[in-house]
């Protein structure tokens, strides 16, 4: 799974849940990511165990720049 499979992946966990929590784990061979989040709230984002959270009140767009941006220290 790659960078842009993995922020696809998240923002699909955020689409089925609206209104609710959103729970996502993600594992490869070299990288593992966590999610909880409520809407574009990502409470708790770790990235190979590193926090990568951020604050409430994201618009969509900055929320899917903000995976994005976030998930380019991933290895594969």
């Amino acid at each position: 799974m790659n960078q842009i499979e993995i922020a696809r992946t998240i923002n699909s966990a955020r689409l089925a849940n609206k209104n609710d929590w959103y729970f996502c784990t993600i594992t490869t061979e070299k990288d593992s990511v966590k999610v909880k989040g409520y809407g574009t709230w990502l409470q708790k984002f770790l990235i190979n165990g590193i926090d990568h959270s951020n604050g409430m009140g994201m618009t969509v767009k900055e929320y899917k720049e903000y995976l994005s941006k976030s998930l380019q220290c991933l290895e594969g």
